[in-house]
């Protein structure tokens, strides 16, 4: 009798997929409890093998006119499978390339997680268009890095010093680390920016930056929305209220001995087409007004409006100063002017003069402002925020306004360090 290849293919298959879920429910799902889904993929294991035995048993595959109706429907689903895994693969490679590939080795930490590993390449096309290189400690390359112990600073923040919007080399730290280098001084700066980091992380990782770095000065890049955002719980480190003055940090990692960074094994692929797919139809969802309120944060010991308060930031301020100890501290305050706004571009920014005149209160900081000169930048014709696949003037800083932050900051170190 002619061998019957596609039906095989298809018992063999099932057979397979069958033993998979059964691993899946049964041993990868230990010790958790026996949900519905869990219950579902247990009896998709079973059955699956069963009906592959059952398809194979004589009776059937020995019967003429059931072997060429089981061969003639086992290659249409395996070809039309393979056509869709290929489709569906074509896409995913298209959404790497063009708008988000993510870090496919990983490292385990005991402060952030999960972090890019040594030597990573993370594209992001998202908005901008460019790779970004990550080294050890999360730390993103810079043109001047060495291996010397007594000229680090190390500069800190959140999306907007990570930028994975722009080359490393045009990232503001980088570009003030050229310019410092090209004035003449010997300088390391150390790129840590994060994507959601706030204040309640950076005053609960500084310690160990400097245990790891001995860093000459610390910079970190600042909004209102840094004050405000520590008392999220989904952040690593936040702030809980402690009656009506005292506000508490509470840790979600044991830092007590430090940083630690551990290579996973093998890959790490998440698939994009189901990353992106689920961030769209978020946004579907928010645009239709079907998600939930989010405009206060509740905390298990008490709850925190979504408004900037001196007094609370005056705390956190305080908590910062004390971990920096001796060390010189420089703050970049970025504002969200100037913006598109309807039909006119806005140059003022409230919430940013509000913070820079809090910042007054302490004449230790090097404060670093950049609005007049994002201001300038804008009669010159381009934006500090916005790209080609964004809306002008909003969101991160694109090359230009990295390039002001970056001189500014390279003068103001070359000012700290004299």
């Amino acid at each position: 009798m002619k061998p019957q290849f596609w039906s095989f293919i298809f018992r063999l298959t099932l057979f397979l997929i069958g033993i998979f879920f059964c691993k899946l429910a049964v041993f990868d799902g230990k010790g958790s409890s026996w949900e519905i889904e869990r219950v579902l993929i247990f009896l998709a294991g079973v059955s699956l093998p069963i009906i592959s035995i059952i398809i194979s048993l004589p009776k059937i595959i020995n019967h003429p006119d059931r072997i060429a109706g089981l061969e003639i429907f086992s290659r249409y689903l395996i070809q039309a499978s393979l056509w869709c895994f290929l489709s569906l693969l074509i896409v995913e490679l298209i959404l790497r390339v063009v708008i988000r590939n993510p870090a496919l080795h990983k490292d385990v930490t005991n402060w952030a997680g999960d972090i890019p590993a040594v030597h990573s390449l993370v594209l992001w096309g998202k908005e901008g268009y460019a790779i970004t290189e990550y080294e050890k400690w999360g730390e993103i390359q810079t043109p001047f890095h060495d291996s010397k112990k007594n000229n680090d600073m190390i500069v800190l923040g959140d999306s907007q010093t990570e930028s994975l919007q722009i080359a490393d080399d045009l990232k503001f730290t980088s570009v003030a680390e050229t310019i410092v280098h090209n004035d003449g001084y010997d300088i390391d700066l150390h790129n840590l920016g994060r994507s959601g980091l706030a204040m309640g992380d950076y005053i609960s990782w500084i310690p160990a930056y400097r245990s790891l770095y001995r860093p000459k000065a610390i910079v970190i890049q600042l909004t209102e929305s840094d004050f405000i955002e520590s008392f999220h719980k989904d952040e690593f480190n936040y702030f809980v209220l402690q009656g009506d003055e005292n506000i508490e940090l509470v840790h979600t990692y044991d830092l007590s001995s430090g940083f630690s960074q551990v290579a996973r094994a093998g890959y790490s692929f998440t698939p994009q087409i189901n990353e992106l797919g689920k961030e769209r139809w978020y946004a579907m969802q928010g645009m239709a007004g079907n998600t939930p309120d989010q405009t206060a944060n509740v905390v298990d010991r008490g709850m925190v409006q979504e408004v900037f308060s001196p007094e609370l930031a005056a705390k956190q301020m305080q908590m910062l100063i004390e971990v920096n100890k001796d060390v010189p501290l420089i703050v970049i305050l970025l504002p969200s002017a100037p913006y598109v706004s309807g039909d006119e571009i806005q140059m003022a920014d409230p919430a940013h003069q509000q913070l820079k005149e809090f910042m007054g209160r302490y004449p230790e900081v090097a404060v670093i402002d950049p609005l007049p000169e994002f201001q300038k930048l804008v009669f010159a014709g381009h934006f500090p925020r916005g790209f080609f696949n964004s809306t002008p003037g909003s969101g991160h800083l694109n090359q230009y306004g990295s390039e002001i932050v970056g001189r500014l900051l390279a003068k103001t170190i070359e000012q700290v360090i004299k």
